[in-house]
């Protein structure tokens, strides 16, 4: 889960696997797939950063991107 803060000032965790999309109106808006949506602080590019890195804590990068593009498979 991420942590995001709302308008508000609210902390919330979201399930970053159940996020559908995001806008940006000028605020970011974050739809969920259960239809729910949040406004929150942080900028698109910022979400993206935390949803990486915590996938990274769940599944360490076997390769770099470098490796992989040596090794053919891309």
């Amino acid at each position: 889960m991420i942590q995001m803060m709302k308008l508000n000032g609210d902390t919330i965790l979201l399930n970053e696997d159940q996020i559908k999309y995001i806008t940006f109106i000028p605020e970011t808006k974050i739809f969920m797939m259960s239809g729910d949506y949040y406004l929150v602080k942080e900028s698109g590019a910022e979400i993206v950063n935390r949803i990486i890195a915590f996938k990274r804590k769940l599944f360490p990068p076997m390769m770099n991107l470098e490796e992989v593009q040596n090794g053919g498979l891309m």
